[in-house]
């Protein structure tokens, strides 16, 4: 009987520790392409500021900006290690970002596009394969300098390089093209407005915003912006008006009529029975 009982046992451990290697294997992957671990129990904090996941040998210790049950590429802090890793809250990182393309410097300061970066840099796995592409950017983390070669599909770290998929890569280059752009405007083309499209421009590094909707109105709108919940909330500076956009990711803006202040009409021509709005419900700015 005693025998037996070892047996099943030891089974029971080694059982155990596949499992736990074959599920830390499948969040390692998750966590470290900016997304959510599947394999753990999840305990949200007390205040909701703190989200843990506790898997077989390891645990996923996850700071969030506004609530837990925002997009899990919205957390100001992710840390994974094993049971008994303490993980403080971070303070806020800014990463120093050179542009080989445009020969200019510039920093990368919104809190999902630092943790999506460095999570790739720290995760990465790098090994001696030197690829003899161009250098587009150089990244300043931690005081190694990390250089990205978008042509191979890699991060060069001294004289190692990591390999990454090209999902990861598109969405690496749109931050560092769109922390470059200091101000950046999207386009509404499908506006009835002939004259000037309606456009919405973000200041990424000052958090302002402009909106404009059509060359008949005098008034053009502009304010701060915050992002919450996968949504951009514009308020203008006399604080009459509100707009608000759903954030597409890698696809722009989209308007909800629904949540912002009201945009007048237009006639665009002498002859027209009715009125015309120039953004209306759903109109996509990229």
């Amino acid at each position: 009987m005693k025998k037996k009982g070892l047996i099943i046992t030891i089974l029971v451990l080694i059982i155990l520790i596949i499992a736990s290697l074959i599920t830390k294997y499948i969040d390692t992957a998750n966590v470290s392409t900016g997304h959510e671990p599947e394999c753990c129990i999840k305990i949200v904090s007390q205040d909701g500021g703190k989200v843990t996941y506790w898997g077989l040998g390891y645990k996923v210790v996850r700071y969030v900006g506004v609530s837990p049950d925002e997009p899990y590429k919205s957390n100001i802090g992710v840390k994974m290690g094993n049971w008994f890793m303490n993980y403080e809250k971070p303070t806020n990182v800014v990463l120093d970002v050179k542009s080989f393309r445009e020969n200019k410097t510039f920093k990368v300061s919104d809190k999902a596009d630092v943790e999506f970066i460095t999570n790739l840099l720290k995760h990465s796995k790098y090994i001696d394969e030197p690829c003899d592409g161009i250098i587009d950017y150089a990244i300043t983390y931690d005081d190694f300098a990390y250089d990205v070669l978008i042509s191979c599909c890699e991060i060069r770290k001294g004289n190692k390089q990591a390999k990454i998929s090209d999902k990861d890569m598109k969405e690496l280059e749109r931050i560092l093209v769109t922390a470059g752009d200091k101000k950046r405007i999207y386009t509404y083309e499908e506006s009835v407005e002939e004259m000037s499209k309606p456009y919405l421009m973000l200041d990424k590094e000052n958090r302002e915003f402009q909106f404009f909707w059509s060359m008949l109105s005098s008034y053009i709108a502009q304010g701060t912006y915050e992002v919450k919940d996968s949504e951009i909330i514009c308020k203008t500076d006399d604080g009459n008006n509100v707009y608000i956009f759903e954030i597409l990711e890698g696809k722009g803006y989209k308007f909800i009529e629904s949540k912002s202040s009201k945009i007048p009409k237009y006639k665009y021509s002498g002859d027209a029975k009715e009125a015309l709005a120039p953004v209306v419900d759903g109109a996509i700015f990229d």
